[in-house]
């Protein structure tokens, strides 16, 4: 932490200046021949080159960090990782992740985009059909939420939306019970659109053991048969022989083309070192040693 001009503070608040600096840090072995003040620096852009482009983006990432923010922004992450960590298929995972965001198209939603004239549930013919309808709280649906007694007194509760309701049961009942109910949503979401198609298998007839079945299938361990996984080998870096320097690049070939294409991660800094000018990046000092030693 910087103090008056001239000194340093330390982190206990004691203050030294720069006379005091030098006789600390000369018994470090350090070469302080070369320290001078304060050097501009733009560390907005990667290369240190100023642009309009990188100070509105700096000054929106200032303006955004000092915004108050809602407890619901952790809530919702600790939701997204509660649903992405269930012992379910990724594609009913994906389901439910979308259910929680409202993105399923729902007779309400397709009737606000003026694709559908009615926002009535098909099955009841009583209600409009968001998420929480279709897949929580039609009257329909009641014969398969009371058979799972493991949901106590939520299946009765009433919730904002098809969100909270998923909040609720995954944070009140364990990952297994959770998972089924993932399951559940997803093939009453199924049977939904087959009804809608008028294709087979469009009843909620055994939906429940059906799910318990698919939930036990799925976490069946893989038989002892199963091909195994080639082991990871890691390659040790190794320092290269006396009077050779060693420079880490990445190569990709194309089995179509006889071109190479090289990429290294060093790119900004070794442009940084050719260039004519003086470096204004967080790194410019090193920058300006390089070049000094190369000089």
């Amino acid at each position: 932490m910087e103090g008056n001009e001239g000194e340093v503070e330390g982190r206990g608040g004691e203050r030294f200046n720069e006379p005091c600096l030098r006789v600390i840090l000369s018994g470090s072995g350090m070469d302080l021949s070369g320290l001078e003040g304060d050097i501009i620096t733009w560390a907005a852009s990667p290369d240190g080159v100023f642009s309009v482009r990188s100070a509105y983006r700096l000054l929106l990432c200032e303006e955004i960090s000092t915004l108050p923010r809602s407890s619901l922004t952790a809530q919702t992450g600790r939701l997204w990782k509660s649903i992405w960590g269930l012992p379910l298929p990724p594609l009913v995972r994906n389901f439910l992740w979308r259910a929680c965001r409202g993105a399923l198209p729902t007779k309400i939603a397709l009737w606000k985009q003026n694709v559908l004239t009615n926002p009535i549930c098909d099955q009841c013919r009583s209600g409009v059909e968001d998420e929480m309808h279709a897949l929580w709280s039609c009257s329909e649906l009641a014969s398969v939420w009371s058979r799972e007694s493991w949901l106590g007194p939520i299946s009765s509760q009433n919730f904002l939306d098809f969100k909270d309701m998923t909040s609720t049961v995954l944070s009140s009942n364990t990952k297994c019970e959770s998972a089924l109910s993932g399951y559940l949503v997803w093939m009453i979401w199924h049977v939904r659109n087959k009804k809608r198609l008028q294709q087979s298998g469009g009843t909620l007839e055994g939906i429940n053991q059906r799910a318990h079945d698919r939930l036990a299938e799925f976490n069946v361990p893989r038989a002892s048969g199963a091909t195994p996984t080639a082991p990871i080998t890691h390659i040790a870096w190794s320092p290269p022989p006396p009077g050779c320097l060693k420079v880490n690049y990445d190569g990709r070939s194309s089995p179509r083309q006889t071109k190479w294409s090289w990429r290294g991660d060093s790119e900004i800094v070794v442009k940084a070192v050719k260039s004519p000018n003086s470096s204004l990046t967080t790194y410019g000092h090193i920058v300006a040693d390089v070049q000094c030693l190369a000089a």
